[in-house]
């Protein structure tokens, strides 16, 4: 034999020997494997795959039965977590519902269907499942405790931002209220979902209502009507004698211009066309005519005119009323008025202002209120109380009424001195009075003091009024007599209708009233 057959029978020899030792353990492995195999099978004939998650539960290698107990546990020691706003947390638990367990066949499907055969190859597939899991509760429990959440029972209402109007005029937002209201009924359905379901947790707020506007939305819009309301919520009344001129919104809107810095502002042209209209309508043909009072009204066509009276100046007219707008001023406001010499100097702003109406008397220093008094004047004449209905008027039993709607000077100064009356015909003089300060302005008319009286101002001029002069308390008449100087004017106004003291009665009654006041003094 050649040494290459022997090389040859040496390699068959070997492979010999090496399919003879791996071909038995080729077949004891597959038994074995196969044994093995056979036993996963039988196992998982009786027993969940590994990994397999039942509706969050691990059943894992659990049998149906024992599957089953865990579904059961968690049934009762299910508990469902509520998120409310503002932190607000509600539970319910299978108790609370009246929750319990019913096999419905479902978790046996799921074990039947898992083929225990497959299991080499499914358990490395997802072994997740949900299923309808068998239990039941009462709905009638769980409406009512929905009923009950803190947040459904008293909850706070949802409010949109808008804009307000405050009292002088200007706006302001008054926010959104965010709120607890909610979709009531969209709610529960989520929370009913949720015990369907076997959440642990449900937040509500998806199911709130929140409100359509909010403060941001409206901002601009605020901007836009503050810019315009403080420029037109200002009411200004212009009074000339008894008539009324009205500057408000609807004028002021109509003045309105657009501004880069402030939106808006005041078309100054026509402000002034405004107040050159007051000049050519009212004072017009009055220069030096007319007299602004105390309380801003206008007077014009003064019967007596021993001074210069005032006129309506344009230009700071103008500057008065646009301060006056801009600031949101609400009340009377008459123009600005000087007054000027026949070579047009400005003449100083001192002078006395009596109103007969209000029976008070004020000394003005400077255009200043250096003092306001009470007084008491003359009675109404017989012509201004021509209107009244009753036969006996307060009027009759006065002497006279004070000369008024005139503007007059200071004639003299005199302390003391003795008033009298007019003389009678029996040579003796109707009164005397002695008084520590006189100061006529209109023949025998003037400012005085008068040790009879006590009280001033009111009505007392109707029942019990002076002759006609100005009946003023110590104090103040002492004051005004060491101010003034003679030829500083004197500015009387207002005409009182009267005022009937009876209502209508008898003959016998009237008779009697006239007696009491015929005996009444008559004081200067």
């Amino acid at each position: 034999m050649s040494d290459t057959d022997k090389a040859v029978n040496k390699k068959w020899t070997k492979k010999k020997v090496v399919i003879w030792t791996v071909l038995p353990l080729l077949a004891v492995g597959l038994i074995v494997g196969g044994w093995a195999y056979g036993v996963r099978v039988r196992y998982y004939i009786d027993h969940f795959y590994s990994g397999t998650i039942v509706n969050g539960i691990d059943c894992s290698d659990l049998t149906l039965e024992e599957a089953a107990e865990l579904l059961q546990e968690r049934i009762n020691t299910w508990e469902l977590t509520v998120l409310e706003r503002e932190g607000v947390t509600e539970t319910i638990n299978a108790e609370d519902i009246s929750m319990t367990y019913t096999n419905d066949g479902t978790l046996a499907d799921l074990f039947l269907a898992q083929q225990p055969l497959l299991w080499g190859y499914r358990i490395f597939q997802s072994n997740e499942h949900e299923v309808p899991t068998g239990f039941s509760y009462s709905e009638e429990k769980l409406r009512s405790r929905f009923e009950n959440f803190q947040q459904v029972q008293e909850y706070v209402p949802v409010k949109d931002a808008e804009i307000l109007e405050n009292e002088d005029g200007t706006y302001r937002l008054d926010p959104e209220v965010i709120g607890t209201e909610m979709d009531q009924e969209a709610a529960y359905e989520a929370l009913a979902e949720a015990v369907e379901s076997q959440s642990a947790e449900l937040d509500l707020e998806e199911y709130y209502l929140n409100p359509e506007v909010y403060e941001e939305d409206l901002q601009e819009e605020l901007e836009e009507k503050n810019a315009i309301a403080r420029l037109t919520r200002a009411v200004i009344l212009i009074q000339f004698n008894e008539e009324q001129i009205t500057l408000d919104e609807e004028i002021l809107k109509d003045w309105l211009i657009e501004d880069k810095e402030e939106r808006y502002k005041i078309d100054e042209n026509k402000l002034r066309e405004f107040v050159q209209g007051l000049y050519d309508t009212y004072n017009a043909g009055r220069e030096n005519q007319l007299f602004k009072t105390k309380n801003g009204r206008v007077l014009l066509d003064f019967t007596t005119f021993e001074a210069n009276g005032w006129n309506i100046d344009v230009d700071r007219s103008c500057e008065r009323y646009l301060k006056a707008i801009q600031e949101g001023y609400r009340g009377v406001l008459g123009p600005v008025m000087t007054r000027q010499d026949a070579e047009g100097n400005v003449l100083t702003d001192t002078y006395v202002e009596i109103s007969i109406d209000e029976q008070t008397m004020w000394l003005i220093v400077d255009g200043e209120v250096q003092l306001e008094t009470p007084v008491v004047t003359g009675g109404a004449d017989e012509s201004q109380v021509s209107n009244a209905t009753t036969e006996f008027l307060i009027s009759d039993f006065n002497s006279r009424s004070t000369p008024s709607n005139g503007i007059w000077t200071i004639k003299k100064k005199q302390s003391p001195h003795l008033m009298k009356g007019p003389m009678t015909s029996y040579g003796t003089y109707e009164y005397t009075l002695q008084v520590t300060y006189w100061l006529p302005f209109n023949d025998q008319v003037g400012i005085h003091d008068n040790y009879q009286r006590v009280d001033y101002g009111g009505k007392i001029y109707q029942t019990n009024g002076s002759h006609g002069c100005i009946n003023t308390p110590y104090d103040a008449v002492e004051e005004i007599y060491n101010t003034v100087e003679v030829g500083t004017m004197v500015v009387v106004y207002g005409e009182d209708t009267g005022e009937a003291v009876f209502l209508e009665s008898s003959e016998e009654e009237q008779n009697e009233a006239a007696e009491i006041y015929s005996s009444c003094i008559s004081f200067v």
